[in-house]
């Protein structure tokens, strides 16, 4: 019965996520993430054998239908063509996005190729690893609509794992330790990562990499499985996106810090094969980005003079990207209600108050060199990008580097809960947690609507359907809701029970009351 206690929450919450990840996957309407019919027209070139298809280049920018001669250039040095065999792409895919009022019904009038296509994708250059799994499933079905849905689930089959890695890498007995991938895991966290594009492995694996690095250095020998899950994610974070071995090395630094002159010497020492084997891998995924990068990739028009001189006007765009951190969907113009954003937001800010509370000096002093490690990454991808590309920076481009805040302020926390009163010890697990959960929830359920009834439709959208995804929406959102009282019913358990961390260290006690 013990063991059952110990390990309902962290299996509740893993199936939480292979939960909406499906969901999300199957009820959004073709097309309607960032990019993704591009990433699909990428995803049939692989599938056909093409790591990189022939460039075509556009000659004017009426021609791109972009505003700038930057925006050319940089769209250029990406754009490739793909030959797409009858009936793999449909006409009318995006037509509800000209009007959030209205559902989605317009798609009911989309209608297939007759023939083969020649089409420009502008994402043709991007890192080919994230694709592949996807081009697989493609390979075997014959029309647009299976194979967009069977590309979307093996892609967010494949960030599910590392979301399952995520918590059961943080996982140590005891409620506390998933409090900080709870805060991270927001509803943009599941909405791309069920999408058929590139950012959301990049998110994903930029979870389970510093979770994993975080569990090792709580053992002096961690077990073997920890060291392969750790690797996998770190090498799959490499090879993800092109600024994927920044992340890598960011996370392993902010790690370090924090873990430096607890046993680190010995721990070294302990596990040198291990570490090598690891270490290796992850350098050799590095590689093979940086190589792919220098023979396909595109270069910022932009000097680091130019860059750096843009900077102080780019604090601007913090609020957006704040948001768009929680939750905004579709092409970025479905947003949450700003109560739901604004508790999330909140919600991090009090579990780094309370991190900063207990945590000792030099453990406040890496928490806050994260927090400003973040901020200044974000602007100055935000001056990058817009003065080499013409393009603004998004929320999914920060994520990867932005879950390091809940990430590190729930393992200081959960380090010192020795120093938190007991009443809060027992209760904040379980309030973050159910929080988490039952906004993931919402969010999941105002995205169903809008595409459903549109925005102004009504609430209960299940009886006044104009879209529905495929077999209806009952089954959708039975699965989303009992998956949230599932994983509620698990955090609560805990603060039942009573089982609460006793100090810094790892082992589960029992506590009176």
């Amino acid at each position: 019965m013990r063991r059952l206690r110990v390990w309902a929450l962290p299996v509740a919450v893993a199936l939480f996520y292979v939960a909406y990840l499906l969901c999300w996957s199957v009820t959004n309407p073709p097309f309607a993430s960032p990019d993704e019919g591009a990433h699909y027209l990428r995803a049939i070139g692989v599938a056909q054998g093409h790591l990189r298809d022939t460039p075509k280049p556009y000659l004017t920018v009426r021609q791109a239908h972009v505003s700038s001669e930057t925006m050319l250039h940089w769209l250029n040095q990406a754009t490739t063509v793909v030959s797409v065999p009858r009936g793999m792409v449909t006409s009318g895919w995006t037509c509800e996005i000209h009007g959030l009022a209205h559902a989605a019904s317009c798609l009911a009038s989309a209608r297939p190729s007759g023939s083969v296509q020649l089409l420009r994708t502008p994402v043709g250059n991007y890192q080919p690893m994230p694709y592949l799994a996807p081009a697989l499933a493609m390979s075997h079905v014959h029309t647009a609509f299976a194979a967009l849905l069977s590309a979307r689930l093996v892609a967010a089959a494949t960030c599910a794992v590392f979301l399952v890695l995520t918590v059961a890498l943080s996982w140590t007995g005891e409620a506390w330790s998933l409090v900080g991938p709870s805060a991270a895991v927001t509803p943009m966290v599941l909405f791309t990562s069920a999408s058929l594009n590139p950012s959301g492995l990049e998110i994903a694996t930029a979870l389970a990499w510093p979770a994993g690095l975080l569990a090792l250095a709580r053992f002096g020998h961690p077990p073997a499985w920890m060291w392969w899950a750790s690797g996998a994610a770190g090498v799959a974070l490499a090879l993800s996106r092109t600024p994927g071995p920044v992340w890598v090395v960011l996370d392993l630094a902010v790690v370090a810090a924090l873990t430096t002159g607890r046993g680190s010497h010995s721990f070294a020492r302990d596990n040198r094969a291990a570490i090598a084997v690891t270490a290796s891998a992850v350098f050799g995924a590095v590689v093979l980005n940086r190589v792919w990068e220098a023979r396909y990739g595109s270069h910022l028009g932009a000097t680091s003079a130019a860059i750096v001189r843009h900077l102080p006007g780019q604090a601007h765009v913090l609020p957006s990207l704040a948001e768009q951190l929680v939750g905004r969907f579709g092409w970025l113009d479905v947003g949450l209600p700003h109560v739901l954003v604004d508790t999330w937001q909140w919600g991090v800010v009090a579990l780094v108050v309370i991190a900063l509370s207990v945590a000792s000096g030099r453990q406040r002093l890496v928490l806050t060199a994260t927090i400003l490690l973040v901020l200044a990454v974000t602007v100055t991808l935000a001056s990058a990008l817009i003065t080499g590309t013409g393009y603004a920076v998004q929320g999914r481009h920060i994520l990867p580097i932005a879950v390091l805040i809940p990430l590190v302020a729930g393992e200081l926390a959960r380090r010192n809960l020795g120093r938190l009163p007991t009443m809060m010890r027992m209760t904040i697990p379980a309030v973050v947690t159910v929080g988490a959960l039952a906004l993931n929830l919402l969010a999941w359920y105002g995205n169903a609507r809008r595409y459903a009834v549109g925005i102004h439709g009504s609430l209960l959208f299940v009886l006044h359907e104009k879209w529905q995804p495929p077999l209806g929406w009952y089954p959708w959102l039975a699965i989303v809701v009992v998956a949230t009282l599932a994983a509620s019913a698990a955090a609560a358990l805990g603060v039942v029970t009573g089982f609460v961390q006793a100090g810094p260290g790892d082992q589960l006690v029992k506590t009176a009351g």
